[in-house]
């Protein structure tokens, strides 16, 4: 099951986490061909915003539930 692995880790430094596998990579890869295309293709400035807040949320607790750890602030290797 896609599920029983993580995707992210958290940074060495400051807060949030970085992919380790292809999943959370695919879900970067997928979140910035969203936001160019509705920077293209979106003539609405509402729709844009309304898009790209949905599409950030989603990025946010996709990569926030599959990371391995928890999110804090870091200051490296102590």
């Amino acid at each position: 099951m896609i599920f029983n692995t993580y995707w992210f880790r958290p940074k060495k430094y400051g807060i949030g986490a970085t992919p380790t596998s292809w999943e959370g990579w695919a879900l970067i890869i997928s979140y910035l061909v969203c936001v160019v295309y509705f920077t293209y293709f979106l003539q609405n400035i509402f729709v844009y915003i309304f898009l790209l807040l949905i599409a950030t949320i989603i990025l946010i607790l996709l990569s926030y539930c599959r990371t391995q750890g928890s999110w804090c602030w870091r200051w490296g290797n102590k």
